[in-house]
């Protein structure tokens, strides 16, 4: 019958429209405004019952008709339910604690940490349409890990998981100066290691200049390998608190273990 079976649409289309609207609304009226205002759909309420006028019908389909999630009954605990949750996400919204300032306080609910008995009163508590609307699941999972991290690891008091984050911040602190010096000796030893090749590569022709018999003439002959030779000594000795010079191996070996 096609007209039965238009009816059967019509009805499944304001069954629809009152799942989504009554999982948010907090009272009659703002059910009655939102169900119009998106869907057209007229609400009255007669003898203690609800019945809806679909926006292609001019008779209203009974709330009983359609469920018994769909009556005034029902309907009015789950408004009052959503009306409880909403002022309960307001006050937290309000008292939310500020972390950027504090970033360790996103742990917190009010001055307690979150354990699993906070878990699961939340979850079992907030049990309502409005809820499940407005909370992702992989949020409550995210919850979920924070709070078997906390207690696998003993964070059982604020102050407990303040000295930890504290220890760790010092350890932190502690490796990157590590980190820090030895970049600067890997620098020096790098330094050292060019310096010395200088020396050498350029020790035969300092010799000759120390043996030269006319060194005024042999040094501006060879100027660039003999300038080369005395800044490299110099600056080898300066590095070394005896003068002596180094030795290519010793500073290899020194680089690797760094």
């Amino acid at each position: 019958n096609p007209m039965e079976t238009t009816f059967q649409t019509r009805k499944q289309f304001v069954r629809n429209a009152v799942s989504e609207i009554s999982s948010s609304a907090i009272s009659f009226e703002d059910f009655q405004s939102q169900l119009f205002e998106k869907y057209k759909i007229h609400v009255k309420e007669n003898r203690g019952r609800y019945s809806y006028l679909h926006p292609e019908r001019e008779k209203y389909i009974s709330g009983r008709s359609l469920g018994t999630n769909f009556d005034k009954d029902y309907l009015l605990n789950l408004f009052e339910a959503n009306a409880l949750a909403a002022e309960q996400e307001e006050k937290q919204r309000q008292t939310m604690p500020d972390y950027h300032a504090d970033p360790i306080a996103i742990l917190f609910i009010r001055s307690d940490l979150r354990l699993v008995v906070d878990l699961q009163n939340c979850i079992k508590a907030q049990q309502s349409r409005a809820y499940a609307q407005k909370v992702k699941i992989s949020n409550l999972q995210q919850m979920a890990k924070t709070v078997a991290y906390i207690q696998e690891n003993g964070f059982d008091t604020r102050e407990n998981l303040q000295t930890t984050y504290d220890s760790i911040t010092l350890q932190m602190h502690d490796a990157r100066q590590k980190t820090k010096d030895t970049e600067t000796q890997i620098k020096s030893v790098n330094e050292q290691i060019h310096y010395l090749g200088q020396y050498l590569s350029t020790k035969s022709t300092y010799n000759e200049f120390l043996k030269a018999r006319f060194k005024g003439k042999f040094r501006k002959d060879h100027a660039d390998e003999i300038e080369k030779h005395e800044k490299a000594a110099q600056i080898l000795k300066a590095q070394n608190p005896d003068g002596s010079l180094p030795k290519m191996k010793d500073l290899k070996l020194e680089k690797e273990r760094l």
